[in-house]
């Protein structure tokens, strides 16, 4: 589709399981779009295909419950590949936005046997833990508080207490650090 309005038909009239979104269509600005489609078809996965690979975009995309992030400099192979592990269940940050959500790429054993042993999992409350799974599943606030029955709000405040829990400061840092937990 080449349109948020298009592609809107589209996902009315057809059974679409995946969607690849480009934030720059006519009728969209930026993540405008991306949150018309993640409240309006929250189930679907899509990953964002992007030639912006700015922090604050990627980050506002994490925010609105993206599975993935590839940029349009990446190659085919690496796009595939992101695309077979959101379709797996799985959630796709390429590597070169692990540093500038301020993480890093480190293999060291010691810091992910240390992370092990911190479970922040018990420290959650069972309504946190209820967030945080949907969270993983990448819906966003808004779908969050529909399916949980409480306030955007309420959301919010819980996400604020996982991140703090966890040792993070946003939606994509918590879903790398479940991945390196081996929670996703």
């Amino acid at each position: 589709a080449d349109s948020i309005f298009h592609a809107r038909q589209k996902l009315a009239e057809e059974d679409i399981g995946f969607i690849i979104l480009d934030l720059n269509l006519a009728d969209s600005n930026g993540t405008e779009g991306l949150q018309t489609l993640r409240e309006n078809y929250p189930d679907i996965p899509l990953v964002v295909y992007s030639g912006d690979d700015s922090e604050e975009t990627i980050v506002r995309a994490f925010e609105y419950g993206v599975r993935g992030f590839v940029t349009k400099s990446q190659k085919m192979p690496v796009v595939i590949s992101a695309i077979k592990i959101i379709l797996a269940g799985g959630n796709y940050i390429p590597d070169e936005v692990f540093n500038s959500i301020g993480l890093s790429l480190t293999k060291n054993p010691r810091v992910v046997s240390e992370l092990k042993e911190d479970n922040y999992m018990d420290k959650l409350t069972p309504r946190q833990k209820q967030v945080f799974k949907l969270l993983l599943q990448g819906m966003p606030n808004k779908i969050i508080a529909d399916r949980l029955d409480m306030a955007e709000g309420t959301v919010k405040t819980h996400l604020n207490t996982i991140y703090r829990v966890m040792g993070v400061n946003s939606r994509a840092q918590a879903i790398i650090q479940a991945k390196n937990q081996g929670l996703i």
